[in-house]
């Protein structure tokens, strides 16, 4: 579509007429679509906007800064994609032995893909599009073959090298192909006519594979990652030109096109910058971390100033050059692979979810160099002149709009606080929310975001409206009605407060925990144990049915594997049966011994203290001894009485559960023969402390309630030892009845601390700290508020549970706490990962053994994948100096 047909298509008569100019005025201060440099009629495409009104003019508004243009599926989880330049052309190679070429419109250009030998986990297409290679990966026997295909299907060549290939990469004219493998080799090769030749072949330091590698555009240099020891370039002839030596984990790197700009994907949730200087160097710049697990797709436009990183959370994250989001999406699968146009403005994804996905993105390098300009001209901007702010700060709002940047704006006005007006970035702030609200009103994060201003405002009844809209999004749904029902509570609206708060602490699952289910049923599959896998899968499509290939995985183990309600016995359980990184990950029993060190490495990615595992395992097996402690959790009848320490002694099943686990937790950080003497504060029935006297601990128990120390002293009949029972007293948190020094362990359980005012929790730490001796430990294990799933305990009705909640101090509160109290060693460790309602649809509210184990897996697998999440409750853990 030329100029002259856009005037035609809208019927203007004249590019200098008034009517002309206001078309071509409005039509530039668009991004414009790839329809119309793609040659489709953009009358029959047009982009989804949104109009607002700012002084007397219209201005389109986009939905978002990206539009999904396609989404290919592929019959196998795509682990690598290279596109040309300006992806008229997309490789893509996928575990199930395919290689697929695909044109700008998502079709494939071959009648159908190309075969591989093994599973395709590298592809690289010359920018020409005239020749495509790919990388190959067998894990028993370790071995692998590259390829190269001409834009016709036919293999040209191919060369096994004995060991999985992890990525290759072809110069701009195909005339070179670089490869890095597993086994720490680098191979450079040159074309030949229709074959090529090996140039060289080095063995790069570490024993951990070596995963990214990019040539130059000539084919000259190439920059190569080994997953433990940095990132290498390499000159034409294999010499080490210079090395960055890190050991945080590398996967995939790329290189700008124009200033030579090195990026390199990153294990610990962020990417490594390295840039050229002007004295032939080079510098070397973390970025921010964006992810909460590895990153390990990347790619960066040609100035170097627009970065795409896919993680293995699932999502494609697209950042300015000092990592600052502009936006993200959110796939079912990890994102193995990204691929850029060299402006930015078309981005290609590879997932685990067997698909791969071309996006249109608004906002790019050269829209930030404009938005960045303004911005720098903000933030200088001198107090006294309030007027060049002002217009400063409402480009910048039609800038953020323009673009669909609307997320970045809030948090980039956010940062000028230091050195613009207060009052001023408030205001901006309302201002771009409301636009975009006024243009797009189903943009939840800004119903979210102005809901805080309103309320930061005191403006709490229209802040309960946005946040009431903004909890139509499932992932703002639980953080919407908690602040919904802050904002009627300052109303004095109690009724619907309690309404918000209590629909807050409704069950669902979220797309991270949906993850995490689809690893542990890929996992147990894996492991035989095909009950547990059937029920992983049928949970998770109980919630959502279209989840990746859950569905037929299945159908599939129930059609072969008959179903029993016998749960197999577990023959080993620290060894790792869980896979945490990833249903494409491959296994220790899957790979050849060859390969061990560089699973053993990636094995690394799973934030576990070395030997948790171990040691929760002799927790557990030391509790399953114990058949006072099992009697209790198993064996209760659920005999509901009006005493609320019945109650508590026999709980719902998943209750237990949660008791279960936080016995676990709280256990696994007693070293054995450590304490001599131990005081649990709100004993109420006697749990703790009997559980440790039957350890060989000399236990005392606290609580106010003089009811509660009756109901524990009354259990002493039943104890199969009598003489190893506590002792009990009537007394405060904050007043102890015990000398100074007097025990190795402080513990304060199950949700008592919460039970303590707000006003004296301080208190009652220094209280505990009195009592400790020198190197003594305080547990407090208690209700994490800033839990999505939160549901407390089934004994409370809702006005307890919201006592509880407004007393519960957050994590960041509890550590504030206790290091002001001048403890060391902190430590906060969460537990129930899941909603509760997992403890029935998995089978767990059975309560046996094997149940217990899994939870326990559970949330190990949920910590280790996502460290930044919260569960039900955590453990808080610290010694006095």
């Amino acid at each position: 579509m030329t100029w002259n047909d856009l005037f035609q298509t809208h019927k203007l008569k004249s590019a200098t007429s008034p009517e002309s100019s206001t078309f071509l005025f409005e039509f530039l201060a668009r991004p414009i679509h790839p329809s119309v440099w793609m040659g489709v009629d953009i009358s029959q495409q047009e982009l989804h906007t949104g109009i607002t009104k700012e002084r007397g003019a219209m201005m389109k508004v986009p939905t978002g800064p990206f539009e999904e243009l396609w989404s290919h599926q592929c019959a196998g989880p795509v682990i690598s994609v290279s596109a040309t330049p300006n992806c008229s052309l997309i490789s893509a190679a996928s575990v199930n032995c395919d290689l697929h070429l695909l044109n700008e419109n998502g079709s494939e250009v071959w009648d159908r893909p190309a075969k591989l030998d093994n599973e395709g986990w590298a592809t690289s297409v010359s920018a020409d599009g005239r020749f495509i290679a790919v990388g190959t990966a067998s894990k028993k026997p370790a071995d692998g073959t590259v390829y190269v295909f001409d834009r016709n299907r036919t293999q040209i060549w191919s060369e096994a090298i004995g060991a999985p290939v992890w990525s290759v990469s072809l110069s701009a004219d195909g005339s070179y192909l670089a490869v890095s493998s597993w086994n720490n080799h680098v191979y450079k090769y040159k074309r030949s006519r229709e074959s090529y030749d090996l140039i060289f072949d080095v063995e790069l330091p570490g024993g951990s594979g070596l995963y990214g590698i990019k040539l130059a555009e000539d084919g000259r240099e190439l920059v190569v990652s080994s997953y433990d020891t940095g990132v290498f370039i390499l000159s034409e002839h294999g010499a080490v030109h210079k090395a960055i030596n890190l050991r945080d984990g590398f996967y995939n790197v790329s290189v700008a096109r124009n200033t030579g700009t090195i990026i390199a994907a990153m294990r610990d949730f962020s990417a490594l910058l390295i840039a050229k200087t002007d004295n032939d160097s080079q510098s070397v710049r973390k970025l921010p971390k964006i992810s909460s697990i590895a990153i390990c797709g990347v790619d960066i436009s040609d100035d170097g100033k627009l970065l795409g990183l896919g993680s293995f959370d699932g999502r494609l994250y697209i950042t300015d050059g000092a990592g600052r989001c502009l936006w993200r999406y959110e796939t079912d699968g990890e994102v193995w692979s990204v691929a850029m146009s060299g402006d930015g403005r078309l981005i290609c994804i590879g997932s685990g979810d067997q698909s791969v996905r071309l996006f249109f993105n608004r906002c790019t390098a050269s829209a930030l160099d404009e938005v960045r300009a303004v911005e720098d001209s903000l933030e200088c901007v001198h107090d006294n002149n309030e007027t060049w702010a002002n217009t400063l700060a409402d480009t910048l709002v039609a800038m953020y709009l323009r673009y669909g940047i609307v997320e970045y704006g809030v948090s980039r006005l956010m940062e000028f606080r230091e050195h613009v007006s207060r009052s001023l970035i408030r205001a901006t702030v309302k201002k771009l929310l409301r636009q975009d609200i006024e243009s797009n009103p189903t943009h939840y994060f800004s119903h979210l975001q102005l809901g805080d201003v309103l309320s930061s405002e005191n403006d709490h009844q229209a802040a309960a409206y946005h946040y009431q809209v903004a909890a139509s999004e499932p992932k703002y749904r639980s953080r919407a009605l908690n602040q919904a029902g802050e904002s009627f509570e300052k109303l004095k609206l109690k009724a619907a407060s309690f309404s918000c708060f209590r629909r807050a602490r409704e069950q669902h699952l979220d797309a991270d925990a949906k993850r995490v289910l689809f690893n542990l049923a890929h996992s147990y599959e894996g492991q035989g144990e095909w009950e547990e896998a059937i029920r992983h899968y049928q949970l998770l499509v109980s919630w959502d049915a279209r989840y990746r290939n859950a569905w037929s995985r299945m159908q599939n183990l129930i059609s072969h594997h008959r179903s029993t309600d016998v749960r197999p016995v577990r023959t080993e359980y620290a060894g790792g049966a869980v896979s945490l990184l990833g249903p494409d990950t491959p296994r220790q029993q899957e790979v050849d011994d060859l390969l061990l060190p560089v699973i053993a490495a990636r094995n690394s990615e799973v934030i576990e203290p070395p030997g948790l595992r171990a040691r929760l395992e002799q927790v557990v097996s030391a509790l399953a001894a114990d058949e006072e402690f099992i009697r209790g959790i198993t064996k209760a009848d659920l005999d509901y009485t009006t005493e609320m320490y019945m109650k508590y002694e026999y709980l719902l099943p998943e209750d237990e559960l949660k008791k279960f686990l936080e016995t676990v937790n709280s256990i696994s950080v007693i070293e054995d023969g450590a304490v001599a003497a131990s005081l649990d504060i709100g004993a109420a029935t006697g749990r703790y402390p009997s559980l440790l006297a039957r350890r060989g601990i000399k236990t005392f128990g606290v609580d106010r309630e003089y009811r509660a120390m009756s109901f524990a002293h009354s259990r002493k009949l039943s104890a199969s030892r009598y003489h190893d029972w506590p002792q009990f007293f009537v007394g405060d948190a904050v007043a102890l009845p015990a000398a100074g020094g007097s025990f190795d362990l402080v513990t304060c359980m199950m949700g008592t601390f919460a039970h303590i005012g707000r006003s004296q929790q301080s208190a009652a730490v220094k209280e505990m700290l009195r009592v400790l001796r020198p190197s003594g430990r305080i547990i407090i294990s208690t209700w994490d508020v800033e839990c999505e799933h939160l549901a407390f305990l089934s004994m409370y009705d809702e006005a307890q549970k919201e006592m509880i909640r407004q007393s519960s101090p957050r994590c960041d509160e509890i550590q504030a706490l206790l290091e002001e109290s001048g403890m060391k060693e902190i430590s906060v460790v969460h537990f129930c990962m899941l909603p509760q309602g997992v403890v029935y649809d998995l089978g767990l509210h059975k309560l046996d053994l094997g149940g217990l184990r899994m939870a326990l897996d559970i949330d190990l697998a949920v910590r280790a994948t996502f460290p930044a999440r919260h569960g039900e409750m955590y453990v808080a853990t610290a010694v006095k100096h």
